[in-house]
């Protein structure tokens, strides 16, 4: 939390990021002046598209929910300063409020033993499929499409649920999806921020279009390069004398990528709106190689050199509710020409491999995160800044 504060309000020091987080939390606590009020942010329809609505509603100091025939009474207790929610049947429910100060969903397990299902509070107007129609579309990193009058990431086939006009939540994962419009009031990009990523994605106005973002060269320290070009509608990858065909084919809504030599192949964006990542099983039976998409004078030595060195760690937070683990400190490396981020252990493998994204910017060849370094007011190396797996670290450079 404090690491996105910086960024986002251009804050240089940790003292002033704590002392916005502090102002925050103080104005949060003033909204709040009562627990009805409290008990108030609750009240309103849950939806879920399969099991119907929930109704909410506030008597006294309870909440009641009615789900058909059956009413939940449910009401806060006070646990050593946590308030903690309860109900009179023992039923596994818990509400949570993810968008804004109203809480947006109720967890419910409908019945002994199951998982909980996720009704969400919606307002009726933003599920009109007349609404809804405007977003569908191909964007750079997939489809949106609509499904049984429900907005669809076409991909994976996660629903997005609207939370106020423009923004989107998943119904069973931690996020938000922002839909933005251009002069003409017509969509034309939409920005996801979850679980630790910010990421910008424009509509796509052509398949050919969709496709020049995968053209490139992807390399590898072991097996070299794979060279990727568009020939019409199809791509080919050239390994060595073997060149795959491959074509992304509609499948519901979603672009499959295939290729006729049944190669089990994946392209990822992984960092900017390109593919970044080509894995691909060079034996069947294999697990995937990555190769990744860099830019040539990033892998050069002189380049490569000056983020060498010891780095000591001044911060870390989970914003995932995840264990930020031990102390420790990281050691960069430079071997048989690539950047390796090493503490005990110097062996080259895949997970400690640093991957230059764009000038300044690394990636991990087979592992999600990233790390940007940073540099002081005479252009020397000073800082060095982790995000990943849920939690964000800052280093400073150690002088020799």
């Amino acid at each position: 939390m404090i690491f996105f504060i910086m960024v986002l309000f251009g804050i240089n020091t940790v003292v002033e990021a704590r002392d916005v987080i502090e102002q925050e939390a103080q104005e949060r606590v003033q909204l709040v002046t009562s627990l009805n009020e409290y008990l108030q942010l609750h009240v309103g329809e849950y939806e879920h598209p399969t099991y119907g609505t929930i109704q909410v509603t506030l008597d006294g100091n309870l909440l009641k929910a009615s789900c058909g025939d059956t009413i939940y009474t449910i009401e806060y207790k006070d646990n050593g300063g946590f308030l903690v929610c309860s109900n009179d049947q023992g039923v596994d429910l818990f509400f949570r409020a993810e968008y804004s100060k109203e809480f947006s969903k109720l967890e419910i397990a409908l019945e002994p033993g199951r998982p909980r299902a996720v009704f969400m509070k919606v307002p009726k107007e933003l599920l009109e499929e007349s609404y809804l129609r405007q977003f569908v579309g191909r964007y750079e990193d997939g489809n949106i499409i609509l499904k049984e009058g429900r907005l669809i990431c076409g991909h994976d086939g996660t629903e997005l649920v609207p939370v106020e006009p423009y923004l989107f939540g998943f119904r069973n994962w931690w996020g938000t999806i922002a839909f933005l419009t251009d002069d003409n009031g017509e969509i034309s990009e939409l920005q996801f921020s979850g679980s630790g990523v910010r990421r910008t994605y424009k509509i796509v106005t052509s398949h050919n279009e969709y496709l020049e973002r995968h053209v490139g060269e992807y390399e590898h320290p072991t097996y070299g390069t794979i060279q990727v070009t568009l020939d019409g509608n199809l791509l080919k990858a050239s390994y060595g004398e073997t060149i795959y065909t491959i074509e992304y084919k509609d499948n519901g809504g979603s672009l499959v990528c295939s290729n006729d030599q049944g190669v089990d192949l994946f392209f990822r964006a992984e960092y900017s709106k390109e593919f970044s990542k080509l894995e691909i099983a060079l034996e069947p039976g294999q697990p995937r190689t990555v190769f990744v998409k860099v830019h040539k004078e990033l892998l050069e030595e002189s380049y490569l050199r000056q983020f060498v060195g010891r780095y000591e760690e001044l911060l870390k937070e989970s914003y995932l509710w995840q264990s930020v683990g031990e102390h420790e400190d990281v050691n960069i490396i430079l071997k048989e020409g690539r950047l390796i981020c090493a503490n005990d252990d110097t062996e080259l493998v895949p997970y400690t491999e640093l991957v230059p994204v764009e000038p300044y910017l690394f990636g991990f060849r087979s592992w999600w995160g990233t790390i940007a370094f940073l540099t002081d007011e005479n252009g020397e190396i000073s800082e060095l800044q982790f995000s990943g797996s849920g939690v964000r670290r800052i280093y400073k450079k150690v002088k020799e």
